[in-house]
């Protein structure tokens, strides 16, 4: 959904003459859509697996203030979680149309409430699973560690992937982190360390976009410049 769908920024000013972009219809067939349209899409591609899915509906926090929004409550494993579709799909302030963001994929509730408040109707459906998508691809770390960091930076530039997404227990070692990597070059150190066969990627190049709020840090890799 998110690498197939643009957010229907121009089309939401005049919403009663394009309700389509509400709809499944506008991901699926006009690839343009607002929330409503990916976590109805969202819904539909879960519930047509055989998961139990439905949407949710209520506001979020936006760098313009709360607006109206819509996203996901998911059954797997028989617990529940909680997805956002729409700020998967480079909520990160990135223009990289092949880039998904994992940071509001399967959370619970602690998490998506920082920054998302659910209408009174939706209050009842609570999740508190730890499990989630970066826990269950080793992408959570509970203290700076550049050996593991550097193994699932040397699998993502072998998997041609282009960026990888790390989550951090707490703020400190987020903080820790960011100091680390950025401020004193160590993601260069890591970069130059992994096996150069790959190289499809610039490692004198390295950007990065962080989540303060959930503790996570994407890192961007650049492709070899080949002119």
């Amino acid at each position: 959904i998110t690498l197939n769908t643009s957010y229907a920024r121009d089309e939401i000013e005049n919403i009663e003459d394009n309700v389509k972009i509400s709809t499944i219809e506008g991901v699926f067939i006009d690839n343009s859509a607002v929330c409503l349209g990916y976590a109805k899409a969202y819904q539909y591609l879960l519930n047509a697996a055989g998961i139990d899915a439905i949407t949710v509906c209520g506001n979020a926090q936006t760098p313009d203030g709360d607006s109206g929004h819509a996203w996901n409550a998911i059954v797997i494993d028989g617990e529940i979680y909680l997805s956002d579709a729409t700020w998967g799909d480079g909520y990160d302030n990135t223009d990289r149309d092949e880039y998904v963001s994992y940071t509001y994929f399967l959370m619970n509730s602690a998490e998506i409430e920082l920054t998302h408040t659910p209408d009174p109707l939706y209050e009842c459906i609570k999740s508190t699973a730890k499990d989630n998508y970066f826990v269950r691809e080793g992408l959570c770390f509970e203290e700076y560690d550049p050996l593991a960091l550097r193994s699932k930076i040397s699998e993502s530039i072998e998997n041609k992937t282009f960026a990888v997404q790390f989550k951090f227990s707490d703020a400190d070692v987020y903080e820790n982190a960011l100091s680390q990597l950025f401020d004193k070059g160590g993601i260069y150190i890591i970069m130059k360390s992994c096996d150069p066969f790959y190289s499809e990627i610039d490692t004198d190049k390295a950007g990065y976009s962080c989540d303060d709020t959930h503790n996570c840090i994407t890192i961007f890799f650049e492709p070899v410049n080949t002119n």
